[in-house]
């Protein structure tokens, strides 16, 4: 078990460094981008990528998963995933090459068919790194993940900001994308050194697929569900109004779905490898769940009172309708990783079905929500969302509490401590500075100064167990780390 626990450690080290330089990195040229760039670019970007991201749910099919889980995953398994993959990316491909036209039609924006047509290979490229993407994570070998990320997330920003500025426009983000993900292929087949053999076992591709399909389908719905904003937006209102909320979305997920990505990345091989010990399952479990909440809730809280300096000295004034976008996001981020593990929980223990069952209620009850407040304005979609995220905490601990006895009530005051503190921090933070002086760079230190300081003393003073936990975390490591130097 200590193994395990040092791997633990060293992954969750290494893939929240890979989140954290590429969101710098992301960050900074995000900055520089949408200065050049204009809301109407990134609103057209926003529009095309929904297709490309639920094609994508299509291409893995869960196989990548399923072969993590997998205790004895064969290299006739690897082989045959891959040829299914490409397979699969090819036919996407080219069916959004035959449906581009439509699509521009169906948003009225001409130029969205050749911009598609260009972005959607990004399927076929992907594809063919996938099982090295999966192997290096099943050997829980964050650091050349972290390498790889890294290293192409740098060089294509530096490529994008140089097509920005000599005019390339909206093309910019579609190259520069393209660019990022070849990179990276590159960079798994270079440090991985694994190629496939042309046999597809139909026998291993009939097992794994019995296990992937319902997350083929939970994918699926999920991603559709995640996306319909930008259905709706983009078709109901302007590719403007899609750009300022796609930018206030990306500002949440550097913080909520870049911790989850970070914890699922970590955990799910970790936790695969636990699957058949209850006990210890659910106390790393349980720790993780109380962990991420504890990080969350400050960064939400972070974000929802500096949203406005944040975003206007960041990008810049023509973005200020980003704001009260933004801070209504961040109601939707707190609860976003709690629901991903409790989801996780259920793939390490084989329940896919249960797994969609979640996602098909969920959504049953989230899509007439969101679609309905579409009619008041996109703040008040944003509102439905939130009252269906809450909902969502109900029914994904639902059978966590069956199936690891950590039941919905277990979780609530687990979190609930997290969240009373983030509140209170934000809420006196805002009384010491709304008589600042209007001085937007002094008011953004001084909130995160006095963010920081009233959750790190709220902490120490009522004693959390998340934050010595994180503390003895990062001070092991770095120990470790120079005595290994």
């Amino acid at each position: 078990m200590s193994s395990i626990k040092q791997k633990t450690v060293s992954g969750l080290f290494w893939t929240s460094f890979e989140n954290i330089a590429n969101q710098l990195s992301q960050f900074v040229v995000g900055i520089i981008l949408a200065r050049i760039l204009s809301p109407t670019d990134y609103g057209l970007v926003g529009m095309i990528m929904v297709f490309v991201v639920i094609s994508q749910a299509f291409v893995d099919s869960g196989l990548g998963q399923a072969l993590i889980q997998k205790k004895d995953a064969t290299d006739n398994d690897y082989s045959t995933v891959f040829l299914f993959n490409i397979t699969t990316s090819t036919l996407f491909y080219l069916g959004i090459f035959a449906s581009a036209s439509y699509i521009s039609a169906f948003y009225e924006q001409e130029i969205i068919a050749d911009l598609l047509r260009v972005i959607a290979l990004v399927l076929i490229i992907d594809s063919i790194a996938l099982i090295q993407r999966t192997k290096l994570t099943k050997d829980l070998n964050f650091k050349s993940l972290t390498k790889i990320s890294v290293t192409a997330s740098v060089i294509s920003g530096i490529a994008g900001i140089g097509m920005a500025m000599i005019g390339f426009g909206v093309w910019t983000l579609i190259f520069k994308t393209l660019f990022q993900h070849f990179l990276m292929a590159f960079l798994f087949y270079v440090n991985t050194k694994w190629f496939p053999k042309l046999v597809f076992d139909k026998q291993s591709f009939k097992s794994l697929f019995s296990f992937s399909y319902k997350l083929l389908l939970s994918g699926l719905i999920n991603s559709f569900y995640e996306n319909i904003y930008v259905f709706i937006i983009g078709k109901i209102f302007s590719p403007a109004d899609l750009g300022f909320f796609s930018r206030a979305n990306q500002f949440k997920d550097l913080a909520s779905k870049n911790l989850t990505s970070t914890l699922q990345k970590v955990t799910f091989p970790v936790l695969s490898k636990l699957q058949d010990d209850s006990d210890y399952l659910y106390l790393v479990y349980r720790k993780i769940i109380r962990v991420s909440l504890f990080v969350t809730s400050f960064t939400m809280a972070v974000l929802f009172v500096t949203a406005e300096p944040l975003i206007i000295i960041l990008i810049g004034k023509k973005w200020s309708q980003s704001v009260g976008l933004l801070q209504l996001l961040c109601f939707v981020g707190l609860l976003y990783p709690i629901h991903a593990i409790n989801l996780n929980l259920l793939v390490v223990k084989r329940r896919s079905d249960l797994f969609l069952r979640l996602e098909i209620i969920k959504k049953v009850v989230g899509f007439p929500v969101i679609i309905g407040m579409s009619f008041l304005g996109i703040k008040y979609m944003i509102i439905g969302s939130i009252c269906t995220s809450f909902i969502a905490f109900g029914i994904n601990t639902y059978y966590t509490g069956q199936l690891i006895s950590y039941s919905s009530v277990k979780q609530f005051w687990d979190i609930f401590p997290s969240v009373i503190l983030a509140s209170t921090s934000a809420f006196l933070t805002f009384l010491i500075t709304i008589t600042l002086p209007d001085n937007l760079w002094l008011e953004l230190v001084i909130q995160l100064i006095l963010m920081t300081s009233f959750y790190i003393l709220g902490s120490v003073i009522f004693r959390f167990r998340e934050y010595y936990e994180i503390k003895a975390i990062l001070l092991g490591y770095l120990k470790a780390k120079t005595v290994i130097s």
